[in-house]
C-alpha cells in the first residue's frame, strides 16, 4: 500500500506518501494507466516526475482506477471519472458538483506527497511544507508585524506559510499579494484569514506530521470551472 498516513480535519481527509520510489517504480504500480509513461516524460525534472505519478497513484489507491485529474484554465485541479457507486458507498466523500466529484487540493515538499478530498460540501486548499528555519529569516515577506505576534511554539513560520499559500490556492486569483491581501488573525483561539480585497474570511485548520506543517482552508463552493483532462 502507498500510503504512509491518513489524517483528518473538520472539511477533509488527509493523505501523505513519502516518496522514496523512482519514477520506474512509481510507473510499475501504475501499470493499469500506461498513457501516464509518455505524459510524465514531458517533465526533465525527476523530482517533478516522481511527485506527479506519486500523486496519481495515492489517488487510485484511494477512490480506484476509475478517476483521473483534472484541470482547470489557472491550474486548479479537480476529479473527473469517478466511479459513482464507490464514492455513494462512501459516505465521507462529499459530491461538490451534480457529478458527484468531491473537491481535491494537492501538495507535495521534498519528499512528502500529500492530496485532500473535501469531506464537506466546500472547495479547500491544502498546503504542506517542511518546517525550515528559512520561513522564519524571510518572514517578514509574508507575514505583517502584527501577524508575526502569532508565532508561538505550536504555530511556526512555516505554518503562516502555509496558510496563506493553501489559501492562495483555493482563492485561485492571480496576483493575490500574501502580505498586502491577506491578514491572518485571531478570533476566540481559531485562526481565521481575512481577504479585504474579495470580502471574505474563513477559518484555516493547521496541523503538523514527522518534521512537516500543513494547512487546510475551505469555504463554501463558488463557481463551476471549465476544466481539461490530464
Amino acid at each position: 500500500m502507498p500510503k504512509f498516513a491518513t489524517l483528518s480535519s473538520d472539511n477533509a481527509n488527509i493523505w501523505l506518501w513519502q516518496l522514496t520510489e523512482s519514477p520506474e517504480q512509481l510507473l510499475a504500480l501504475l501499470a493499469t494507466h500506461p498513457d501516464y509513461a509518455p505524459q510524465v516524460q514531458s517533465f526533465r525534472s525527476t523530482q517533478r516526475q516522481r511527485e506527479w505519478l506519486a500523486t496519481r497513484a495515492l489517488l487510485h489507491d484511494v477512490l480506484g482506477d476509475n478517476i483521473r485529474i483534472a484541470y482547470d484554465k489557472d491550474g486548479a485541479p479537480r476529479l473527473v471519472n469517478i466511479n459513482q457507486e464507490q464514492i455513494s458507498q462512501d459516505s465521507s466523500y462529499m459530491q461538490d458538483d451534480e457529478q458527484g466529484h468531491p473537491a481535491i487540493s494537492i501538495s507535495h515538499s521534498h519528499q512528502w506527497v500529500a492530496i485532500a478530498l473535501a469531506t464537506s460540501k466546500h472547495s479547500i486548499g491544502l498546503d504542506l511544507e517542511i518546517v525550515s528555519e528559512k520561513a522564519g529569516r524571510v518572514q517578514h515577506k509574508f507575514l505583517t508585524q502584527e501577524e508575526q505576534l502569532l508565532i508561538s511554539p505550536t504555530l511556526s513560520p512555516t505554518a503562516l506559510w502555509c496558510a496563506k499559500e493553501a489559501t492562495y490556492k483555493l482563492c485561485n486569483e492571480s496576483g493575490l499579494l500574501f502580505l498586502e491581501q491577506m491578514r491572518l488573525y485571531k478570533k476566540e483561539e481559531q485562526l481565521l484569514m481575512e481577504l479585504p480585497t474579495l470580502q471574505r474570511t474563513a477559518s484555516i485548520e493547521i496541523g503538523t506530521f514527522e518534521d512537516c506543517a500543513f494547512a487546510l482552508r475551505s469555504e463554501e463552493r463558488r463557481v463551476e470551472r471549465v476544466f481539461r483532462a490530464v
